[in-house]
């Protein structure tokens, strides 16, 4: 009986140092993955908590009673069920950590502040009037913010809530025109396009496209901002659903379905552009032609070009199609390099460059990525001299790029420029779902959750600031504001990325861009929005009480 007993203590023996060294593991990992990737690091640590809890219980059901197994089965499946009962599942955040709410028959509704007492001679409907937001990263699309009437003095005197609303699933961001602010979201099967009067926020209309994407990890609904230009507003659902409306009356002018120009079904298509269509519409106006371009997406073994698709911008006729590549995440962008004006698309796996008018592909460059896994969502960035930085999160960083012409070549082909890489780091710049921004000669982003200013010369880290999760940034009048992951906005130097500002606004992961438009402020996320009023008179009266200059 004692021969049979000591395989058994055997056993028990190496699962518990299994399970203490499992134990002891989990900082040494955090440690060593950390700055590496955070999302890694919360991955192994979860690994290595699943190991211990699995080995300690092996051991405990081998040398417990049966009376004290049963016992200890029965508080687990009690705690399980409460907990069940209570809580469910909200999402993740950026880093792969599960967040959990209460249940909707414990949930406090969520707030509702209404702009109450606005008049006709109200400031707030004056500044309305004429505020702007264009597009996803502001009206240049470069994250770069120059709003004289918007007050950045918080500190001594705080943003005004407006006012404060549920909305739908949705990551997409607003823009703003003529009083109205724009943007989408799901309800039940249906992605929505809606316009909100900017001083109340009330619903001014709204048009809906049937179509829901999910995805555990990356949420519900739609994921891209929409472009306004001129009187039209162009957007795209997370299901591939190119749409142009009226941006006054919301009338809907044409709409094309993108996702079925690669594929048959929504189904095919998810499975290689797994986190659903984010692009922001790319309007180009060249020649008398007036065309908006978007990621198109295909299968691999089609002769059907995949890259990008360009339609006619009143019709929605298509135009061109062009590239080869798998499309990534990232939105369309319009670089000038020299006197040269191109279309650049981060796709998975390269870089293109495109002819304006026909779309033909000029130049590639490598840049690892998978849009079924760690894909690539963030914004390549011009700076000068035909410099581009390409930014990806999961460790990978970036990369700066030059591109010139072939000496005396003034053609445009493919053959007449050169793509050079100046450096590359998997150190800084490790931008997720955001974007560097190029300002006053640096570079800034928020890199794996954490503010951070580096020398584009060379790419070597100036200095680190806060940490802010997978959020967002703007460059707002010289300052740098950022809409933290956890529903936070902050401000912050660009000089050290030393806090100046910061109060929670939304509750809930917030991976929505924000927009400035005029002394307004919008942020959302999944479940909320939020506008802030931040005149600049007021700051001015503050600083100049005192005695100090703007």
């Amino acid at each position: 009986m004692q021969s049979d007993r000591q395989p058994h203590r055997r056993k028990a023996s190496i699962l518990l140092w299994v399970g203490i060294g499992a134990l002891l593991s989990i900082p040494v990992a955090r440690w060593a993955i950390f700055e590496i990737d955070h999302q890694y690091a919360n991955i192994a640590a979860g690994g290595l908590i699943l190991s211990a809890v699995g080995s300690l219980g092996l051991v405990w059901i081998r040398v417990a009673s049966n009376v004290q197994r049963v016992a200890s089965l029965f508080v687990v499946a009690v705690a399980a069920a409460a907990f069940y009962g209570c809580f469910e599942l909200k999402g993740f955040t950026g880093e792969t950590l599960p967040q959990f709410g209460w249940r909707s028959w414990l949930a406090a509704p969520k707030q509702t502040i209404d702009n109450v007492g606005v008049d006709a001679d109200s400031p707030q409907i004056e500044y309305a009037k004429n505020a702007q937001f264009l597009q996803f990263l502001g009206s240049q699309r470069s994250g770069i913010i120059e709003e004289p009437s918007f007050g950045t003095h918080w500190r001594d005197h705080p943003p005004q809530l407006l006012w404060k609303k549920p909305i739908g699933a949705g990551w997409s961001g607003f823009v703003v025109h003529r009083s109205l602010a724009y943007t989408m979201y799901q309800d039940e099967n249906d992605e929505v396009l809606a316009a909100f009067d900017l001083v109340s926020g009330n619903l001014r209309w709204s048009q809906r496209f049937p179509g829901r994407h999910y995805e555990p990890l990356g949420g519900l609904g739609p994921r891209a901002t929409p472009t306004l230009f001129e009187d039209l507003l162009l957007s795209q659902t997370a299901t591939g659903t190119v749409v142009c409306c009226n941006a006054v009356s919301g009338e809907v002018l044409w709409t094309q379905d993108v996702l079925k120009m690669g594929f048959a079904t929504q189904g095919e298509s998810e499975e290689l552009i797994k986190w659903g269509r984010s692009a922001s519409p790319l309007v180009v106006k060249k020649s008398d032609r007036e065309q908006v371009i978007v990621p198109m997406g295909g299968k691999a073994n089609s002769e059907t070009p995949i890259t990008l698709v360009s339609m006619e911008l009143r019709t929605g006729n298509v135009l061109w199609k062009q590239g080869t590549a798998q499309i990534g995440y990232a939105s369309p962008a319009l670089i000038r390099i020299g006197i040269d004006l191109q279309i650049v698309s981060v796709n998975e796996n390269n870089v293109t460059g495109h002819d304006l008018l026909d779309g033909k592909v000029l130049w590639t460059t490598d840049w690892v990525s998978h849009s079924n896994s760690d894909a690539c969502a963030s914004q390549p960035v011009s700076l000068e001299d035909g410099r581009i930085l390409l930014g990806k999160g999961y460790a990978q960083g970036s990369k700066m790029i030059r591109l010139e012409r072939a000496s005396g070549d003034s053609s445009s082909n493919s053959q007449s420029w050169s793509v050079a890489t100046l450096w590359q780091s998997s150190r800084v710049l490790k931008t997720k779902f955001t974007n560097a921004i190029y300002y006053d000669k640096r570079l800034y982003a928020l890199s794996d959750g954490v503010l951070e200013c580096v020398d584009p010369e060379d790419g070597k880290r100036i200095w680190r600031g806060g940490r802010f999760g997978q959020g967002q940034l703007l460059v707002v009048n010289g300052i740098l504001l950022v809409s933290a992951e956890d529903g936070r906005i902050v401000l912050a130097k660009c000089e050290d990325g030393a806090v100046v500002y910061e109060q929670p606004i939304l509750d809930g992961v917030t991976w929505n861009y924000p927009a400035v438009a005029g002394p307004f402020l919008l942020v959302r996320n999944g479940t909320e929005m939020v506008c802030l009023y931040s005149p600049a008179q007021k700051a001015s009266q503050v600083v100049l009480n005192n005695d100090t200059v703007q």
